[in-house]
């Protein structure tokens, strides 16, 4: 009965520290974290030790302390392996599957840290571990009914596709960050890999917001392939990606808002990509924008954190420069391009999320640009 009331207990802090997590008040998560692992070391459950000792690092993770982040996932691993022998009651499976999603989270610190070699092989070590239990359970459920077993029963309780699905994207945006400091043929062939990963990873993602999650992914990936090759058929792909990712954020209970904030936004991105050989996809690309800033409005009317509405305030204003920049392409006359001897797919490029004139755009009004370009075509003319 002791035993049982200190479980208790400690899953009681696991709980409070999950719901503080999930509502992003990272201090307060930590506190019931440590106070968890505190808990389970004084009772002697190296389980739940471990346990703790990863969601702390999911805490460090979500600060951006990476490094921190990465002692902790150590130390969790090392705790699994210590159960291993052990008296614990916990199966070989739930182990496994344990240290299997510990390795993917030390994956993605690791990622963040931009180690993606090291990244890579943490990665394909968690699905070493996942295939096996998913062969195991599909024999298992290709068992004559009369002869299913618990074992079937906690395979499937073990949500095996879904953390598996979790690595496959994972390792996508590991090869589509290290894409962007690749020389340019290796970069585009990291691109193609990391699709390929993001395509396995999407039927084994079972909630709608982790689809959705991964269909953003890939239609990023997309975009890069039309910003480097020009060719439409990656933005038919990238537009057909969002709008199913559209349709599984609305289709959540509640409708997952900020999934559908960044997916309007990265469509914007693409419209505004697409524009440079298509002008006419500028009102696209303006409309995306419009919609995510809608819906981006809305999620800051449920923000009552003062920081969590500053730092995603900061977000928003990034689309409304991007917004506002489209609104100013539309407006300048083709004449006074020719006289300024613009083209306006240039513009259009400093518009782009990605371009290095991001930060600079953030500094400037578009007001104060629709303002001057009469004086400058002047100054062009006098000069004329």
């Amino acid at each position: 009965m002791a035993e049982d009331s200190t479980i208790q207990a400690i899953r009681a802090l696991l709980a409070a520290g999950d719901a503080h997590f999930q509502a992003a008040s990272y201090q307060e998560a930590l506190q019931q974290y440590q106070a968890a692992r505190t808990r389970a070391e004084q009772a002697g459950n190296l389980r739940y030790a471990a346990f703790s000792i990863n969601n702390i690092g999911l805490v460090y993770d979500a600060l951006g302390q990476y490094e921190q982040a990465c002692e902790k996932y150590g130390q969790a691993l090392e705790g699994f392996s210590n159960l291993q022998g052990s008296s614990d009651t916990a199966s070989d499976a739930v182990i496994r599957v344990s240290q299997a999603t510990v390795t993917n989270n030390l994956g993605m610190a690791n990622t963040n840290l931009k180690k993606f070699g090291e990244a890579a092989d943490l990665y394909q070590a968690a699905l070493s571990s996942l295939e096996p239990l998913v062969a195991q359970l599909k024999a298992e459920e290709h068992r004559p009914h009369e002869q299913s077993s618990e074992t079937l029963q906690q395979l499937r309780s073990l949500d095996l596709d879904e953390r598996t699905g979790q690595v496959w994207h994972n390792m996508g945006f590991n090869l589509s960050r290290q894409s962007r400091s690749a020389p340019s043929g290796q970069s585009t062939e990291l691109v193609h890999q990391a699709i390929e990963t993001y395509t396995k990873a999407i039927p084994l993602r079972k909630t709608a917001t982790n689809q959705g999650e991964t269909l953003n992914s890939l239609a990023f990936a997309y975009g890069f392939l039309l910003e480097t090759t020009g060719n439409n058929e990656w933005f038919d792909k990238a537009i057909a990606a969002l709008d199913r990712a559209i349709e599984l954020f609305e289709s959540s209970q509640p409708p997952n808002r900020e999934g559908l904030a960044t997916t309007y936004d990265t469509k914007g991105h693409l419209f505004t990509l697409a524009s440079q050989q298509n002008q006419s996809l500028l009102t696209e690309a303006k409309a995306a924008y419009d919609k995510s800033l809608q819906v981006a409005e809305q999620i800051l009317a449920f923000l009552d954190d003062v920081d969590k509405r500053k730092n995603y305030a900061e977000r928003v204003r990034e689309t409304y420069t991007y917004r506002d920049f489209l609104m100013v392409i539309e407006k300048i006359p083709e004449p006074t391009l020719e006289k300024l001897g613009i083209q306006k797919q240039d513009l259009i490029g400093w518009v782009d999320p990605s371009s290095q004139s991001t930060s600079l755009l953030s500094r400037i009004s578009p007001e104060s640009i629709l303002s001057a370009i009469p004086r400058v075509v002047e100054i062009v003319d006098d000069l004329a």
